[in-house]
């Protein structure tokens, strides 16, 4: 349960700073900022690993490159699930996916629990 709530957290950390890099990714408030962090945690413990496992050709293909595709496509996803959240479109989701994945990836790292 710690372990979700951590990565709520940083998701919502990364997708404030985020916001504050893009124009094109804007939130009304703090709620819809929240609401999409969890939307995120939840879809990218769920579904992400689905379509991971069905893209693995396309993925092999492509050295996975393809894998920015998925976290765009989760992204968008997740701003649709939450109102007052709203991304530019494909391109920008797939820009912000990548920010997103390097951010989490280094505030993981001072989170990560070393038992």
């Amino acid at each position: 349960m710690k372990k979700l709530f951590v990565l709520w957290a940083v998701n919502a950390l990364s997708l404030w700073i985020v916001s504050e890099m893009i124009s094109s990714v804007t939130f009304d408030g703090t709620t819809p900022l929240v609401m999409t962090a969890l939307a995120l945690t939840v879809l990218n413990g769920t579904v992400k690993p689905v379509l991971k496992f069905l893209s693995f050709p396309i993925t092999f293909m492509t050295l996975g490159l393809f894998t920015f595709v998925i976290n765009a496509v989760i992204l968008s996803f997740a701003f649709s699930l939450t109102s007052g959240a709203g991304i530019g479109g494909f391109w920008t989701a797939l820009i912000a996916g990548f920010v997103i994945s390097v951010i989490n990836r280094i505030l993981s790292g001072y989170f990560d629990d070393k038992d």
